[in-house]
């Protein structure tokens, strides 16, 4: 008979559980869902945009989740203890409530600005909804970086 990882490590922690349509809970699954759950939300979130030149790797622009909670020896094994942060935005609620089950540091990492712009246009609208013009305001902010900061072909 197997038993859940938990019981075999005491400090396992289970991958955010996302529900989906006909999912069937293990008893182990629902107790840390119900566990996250319970915790209160935050209301204010900020996303942080850092920029890391090119080195072993090329170029890249790393978009970092509740930015704002993570202090820099936490990206010191990214080798980003020295890349500089160029811009940051409040989250959307949608974005809040999606990363509300994250125990660990959240980030995205982009080598293209054509696919760092597609995915923060959507996040963008959302802020719109939520505040008059903050994320068109925003993407004019990003978009003007564009030539600053060189990733991608």
């Amino acid at each position: 008979m197997k038993r859940p990882l938990g019981e075999l490590y005491p400090n396992y922690r289970a991958l955010p559980v996302r529900l989906k349509k006909n999912f069937k809970w293990t008893a182990t699954e629902k107790e840390m869902y119900d566990y996250d759950n319970a915790r209160p939300r935050r209301t204010e979130g900020e996303v942080h945009y850092y920029f890391k030149p090119a080195g072993t790797y090329p170029a890249r622009i790393y978009v970092f989740m509740h930015g704002e909670m993570w202090p820099a020896r936490n990206r010191r094994t990214m080798g980003l203890a020295f890349a500089f942060p160029f811009l940051k935005r409040l989250m959307s609620r949608e974005e809040i409530e999606h990363h509300h089950f994250n125990n660990r540091l959240a980030y995205h990492q982009y080598e293209n600005w054509d696919k760092l712009l597609y995915a923060e246009q959507f996040e963008c609208d959302f802020l719109d909804v939520q505040s008059y013009w903050l994320g068109t305001r925003f993407m004019h902010q990003l978009k003007s970086f564009r030539k600053q900061y060189k990733i991608g072909a």
